[in-house]
C-alpha cells in the first residue's frame, strides 16, 4: 500500500473516451509526508501536491500528465547539513488495459513509449505516480553550496613509521 494513495477509479477511466479530460489537484497531508520522507530516506517533505491531467490514449489507455511541486529536506553529501530544496517538475506516463495490441496503436502519437503501464481493476493511483515520479527528480547528490570534499588520504604510500629504537638514537 502506498503512503500517498489518490485513487483514479476505472469507471472514470472507462468513460473518459466521451470526456475531454479528467483534471485532478492533489496533495499530501502532514502524515503521508513524513511517511514519504521516511521512504525516500530524506529529512523531511514539508509539502507535496501536484496538478494532473488524465486524457485518452490509443483507444484503450490514457496519457497522465501533470506538475508536482514539493518541498523536501535532504542531507548534503558532504556536511550532512539538511539542504532544503524545492521542486517543481513536469511529468507524463503512460497506462493501458491490460490484453489489448499494441499494433493497434494510433500512428499519430507524437511520443514513442516503451511499455505503458497496466490499467489495474481498481485503477491508477495517480497518488503513488507522483510519489514515484517525485523521487526521480530529486538531487541524487544534494550538497550546500561551497560545501568541499577533505582532501583524501594517500593509502598508496605506506606511513613512515617510527623505529622502537628511536629513543636510543637521541642518547
Amino acid at each position: 500500500m502506498s503512503e500517498f494513495t489518490r485513487q483514479l477509479k476505472l469507471g472514470d477511466i472507462l468513460t473518459l473516451q466521451s470526456r475531454q479530460e479528467i483534471r485532478r489537484s492533489i496533495s499530501a497531508q502532514p502524515a503521508e509526508c513524513a511517511a514519504l520522507a521516511k521512504r525516500f530516506g530524506l529529512v523531511a517533505v514539508n509539502g507535496l501536491n501536484a496538478e494532473v491531467v488524465i486524457h485518452p490514449w490509443n483507444n484503450s489507455g490514457v496519457r497522465v500528465s501533470g506538475t508536482i511541486n514539493a518541498d523536501v529536506i535532504q542531507r548534503c553529501v558532504v556536511s550532512l547539513k539538511p539542504v532544503e530544496q524545492k521542486v517543481c517538475e513536469s511529468f507524463t506516463s503512460f497506462f493501458e488495459q491490460p490484453n489489448t495490441r499494441h499494433e493497434e496503436a494510433d500512428i499519430d502519437t507524437p511520443v514513442h513509449v516503451e511499455d505503458p503501464e497496466d490499467i489495474t481493476p481498481e485503477g491508477i493511483d495517480i497518488g503513488e505516480l507522483v510519489a514515484q515520479q517525485l523521487s526521480l527528480v530529486l538531487d541524487p547528490y544534494p550538497h550546500i553550496p561551497g560545501a568541499v570534499l577533505p582532501e583524501p588520504i594517500n593509502t598508496t604510500m605506506p606511513m613512515p613509521r617510527k623505529s622502537p629504537f628511536a629513543i636510543l638514537q637521541k642518547q
